[in-house]
């Protein structure tokens, strides 16, 4: 695919009004071009969209663009549609006729850009790709497809499936935040390894950078209102955590007089499709809502961002703040900081999966806080931009700071989380709390080595006994704590597992007293021994079935072909133990 790139400025002034490219758009879009893979990163408000939607109008065929968001479809489709382009967007909300209608636009290609969601590209038949004649393929919000990006999501992986179906047509990668990591990430997991990188700067003097800390919850909202009242007629978003508070701030705003609105994924689309209208058209000036809303919204004039709460990551944040201030105008950001966000945002993090690379993310955020310096060359750091000098527009510039002291995560008081976990034990038994564990015990408790907190059952004065009452609740609690500081450590219910082992029950005691399959408890037991927790394998396996897996291991060839070769002969849920078991003495 070698397109005449002569005609990219009579199709920006046309139909989008441009007379000129902002930087980085031309570069993009004449490699493009060329029948050439790319992968972008260009900050929100940069412009990212025309670098596939200019293409579009020049290629013959159709462009598929992925996107993660209904809200951004629409906006972007309606824009498309006002400007005389043929544009549609396929997701679960599309009508059973306007579908039919897009196959058959797609198959004589007279679409331009059909904009898909990834839940609904996986139910795209082969036979239906195939039968397009696809001038490219753009993934839009590309961090989304890396596990290392700040919003991952296990739909966006089999998007690299598309290229080995279309292998010959090229792909454009864009998003607006991803580290080195995540950019090497999203190559590999679309295959783009030859992908060039076009990366512009984040920098948005424009925007003010303010964080307020020491405030009490109800002085917070009182600073909040006062401000958005001060500021009545211009357009603004004020990001929360939960839908709760979108829908308490945007009702204390409306009594006011604010024109106001909340947003977030649990209201009915019809009602999500209504403010995001009357935002755009400023009918509504403020929208109090969950990270969701912004997303792709076209808005230039919004003048200012509000965070009610501590975001879970700066490249959140960046986007975030990115949505203000597009048209080049002064605008405000205002991040507030509460002591209990860090610990939900904690709980967020050891319960995703991803532990140690989302407590990172929080380690920067919260430093961004708290560290002395300019904001700005802080936050442009963290995305590899040197930036040497005071930006002169942000609170640490101006000498207006708030002091905070955020305790280190990786100094986590290990005897003091597990006193409190002790009283509040004694407290439900009605008993002191040395009757729970002794003092002596618990510090004995409390020392032992973070890798390896299974060795709490071994500390001296730790019985059976007291083990199997409140010691595996103690293991538990520090098995979170050691999370918090980037190990792989079981949860509540493993270590539970590990405790009836512990008393010398047999698996099918335990399949018993637990209510579960012998499926889920080998698999339980095969994550304790990828965590090193020790297990008497002869509960597990018999020695006949440890002899011929290690027989079948000893000869050299790989754990898929033992697993292969011996799957007939010893149940699968058994043989994934044995191999783990003894691949790991």
């Amino acid at each position: 695919m070698i397109a005449n790139v002569d005609n990219t400025k009579e199709i920006l002034k046309n139909y989008f009004g441009y007379s000129s490219f902002k930087p980085m758009q031309e570069s993009v879009i004449q490699e493009f071009l060329q029948g050439k893979d790319c992968l972008v990163l260009m900050p929100t408000g940069g412009g990212k969209s025309l670098c596939y939607q200019v293409p579009a109008l020049i290629l013959p065929g159709v462009a598929l663009i992925i996107s993660p968001l209904l809200a951004l479809m629409k906006d972007q489709v309606d824009a498309l549609i006002d400007k005389g382009i043929h544009a549609a967007s396929w997701n679960s909300s599309t009508s059973t006729e306007e579908v039919e209608d897009i196959i058959y636009a797609c198959r004589r290609g007279t679409l331009k850009l059909l904009y898909v969601s990834p839940e609904r590209l996986l139910a795209l038949t082969k036979e239906f790709i195939s039968s397009v004649n696809w001038s490219f393929i753009a993934i839009d919000e590309a961090h989304c497809v890396s596990v290392w990006g700040h919003d991952f999501r296990p739909e966006y992986s089999k998007i690299g499936e598309l290229r080995k179906l279309l292998p010959k047509i090229p792909f454009i990668a864009l998003t607006a935040t991803a580290d080195s990591i995540t950019r090497q990430d999203i190559k590999k997991q679309l295959h783009l390894e030859d992908a060039k990188e076009f990366i512009s700067s984040f920098d948005r003097p424009n925007l003010s950078l303010e964080v307020r800390t020491n405030r009490s919850p109800g002085k917070r909202d009182e600073e909040i209102k006062d401000f958005v009242e001060e500021h009545r007629n211009m357009p603004g978003i004020i990001y929360c955590q939960t839908r709760k508070i979108t829908e308490t701030l945007a009702i204390q705003l409306k009594n006011l007089g604010v024109a106001s609105s909340a947003y977030h994924a649990g209201m009915p689309m019809k009602e999500r499709i209504r403010v995001q209208d009357g935002f755009l058209s400023n009918r509504i000036k403020v929208v109090c809502a969950t990270v969701a809303f912004g997303m792709g919204i076209d808005k230039s004039d919004i003048r200012y961002v509000i965070h009610y709460n501590l975001p879970k990551n700066m490249e959140s944040y960046y986007q975030e703040i990115g949505r203000a201030g597009r048209d080049g105008k002064p605008s405000k950001t205002i991040l507030y900081y509460l002591d209990k966000d860090v610990e939900l945002l904690k709980r967020f993090a050891i319960e995703s999966g991803q532990v140690k690379i989302n407590l990172k993310k929080l380690e920067l955020i919260t430093n961004y806080i708290v560290e002395a310096g300019c904001r700005r060359k802080y936050l442009l750091n963290i995305f590899n931009e040197k930036y040497s000098k005071d930006c002169g527009n942000c609170d640490r510039c101006h000498g207006n700071t708030d002091t905070v002291v955020i305790e280190n995560m990786n100094n986590t008081n290990v005897f003091e989380v597990l006193s409190q976990l002790r009283i509040s034990l004694s407290k439900k038994n009605k008993c002191h709390p040395i009757q729970i564990v002794s003092d002596d015990l618990l510090a004995l408790i409390s020392s032992v080595d973070a890798q390896e907190p299974y060795k709490i059952r071994n500390v001296r004065g730790m019985s059976l006994k007291v083990f199997s009452e409140y010691g595996w609740i103690f293991l538990a609690e520090v098995c979170k704590l050691t999370k918090m500081l980037g190990y792989d450590m079981p949860d509540k219910r493993k270590v539970e597992i590990w405790k009836l082992f512990e008393e010398g029950l047999t698996p099918q005691k335990i399949v018993e007293e637990k209510k579960i399959k012998i499926e889920t408890l080998y698999s339980h037991c095969q994550k304790l021994v990828s965590y090193n927790f020790p297990l008497n394998k002869r509960l597990l396996i018999s020695s006949n079935e440890e002899a011929i897996i290690r027989a079948s291991i000893n000869r050299n060839i790989g754990l898929s072909d033992v697993y292969e070769e011996l799957i007939d002969t010893i149940p699968e849920y058994k043989l994934k133990l044995g191999i783990a078991l003894i691949t790991k003495q």
